[in-house]
């Protein structure tokens, strides 16, 4: 019996070893395999998250389509584009004639060249001759009431003679498109 009892003592003993060494075998297999199936689901859920993002971004600009398409009319009379610039001189003097100043304006340099959709600038200088109150409104429309331009005056100069008569000299920028 005592030989009996060794030989099942020792297949018990390697069972439960065995069964140990599998279940951490096992228990190692599925984590491993847990861990690569929990990063797919992270994966696809980021996947999902993104696309839903793009779509509810692009829902946003579906809804906003016509409000830019306002905007962008107000751009396209408020900017002119490069071309127009050639007149800018004969509607810049009919201006000047109805507040009672005389112009001089023209262009520092040429043009830039700017891709269609963007804004290009171009510095200008700009002299006005007339009274103070008349080169006061003169400017006040230019820079806040004149349709189809958009200046900016970045230094100017005004000198008065003694019958009140003024001289504006200014150098700024004219925006385009």
């Amino acid at each position: 019996m005592n030989t009996n009892f060794k030989k099942r003592f020792w297949i018990s003993l390697s069972i439960i070893v065995a069964g140990f060494v599998a279940g951490i075998g096992g228990a190692f297999y599925l984590s491993g395999d847990i861990q690569a199936n929990t990063a797919a689901i992270v994966a696809a859920r980021a996947t999902f998250q993104s696309q839903n993002n793009a779509l509810s971004h692009f829902a946003d600009l579906e809804r906003d389509a016509p409000i830019a398409a306002q905007y962008m009319t107000a751009y396209g009379t408020l900017i002119p584009n490069q071309y127009a610039l050639i007149n800018f001189q004969t509607s810049l003097n009919a201006a000047a004639r109805a507040y009672g100043v005389v112009t001089t304006f023209s262009f520092q340099g040429n043009l830039p060249t700017v891709p269609p959709g963007a804004i290009g600038n171009a510095p200008i200088t700009l002299n006005i001759q007339g009274t103070l109150p008349g080169i006061a409104k003169f400017m006040e429309y230019l820079e806040s009431k004149a349709a189809n331009s958009l200046i900016h005056i970045d230094s100017y100069g005004i000198s008065t003679d003694q019958a009140g008569n003024g001289q504006f000299s200014g150098q700024g920028t004219i925006f385009f498109q």
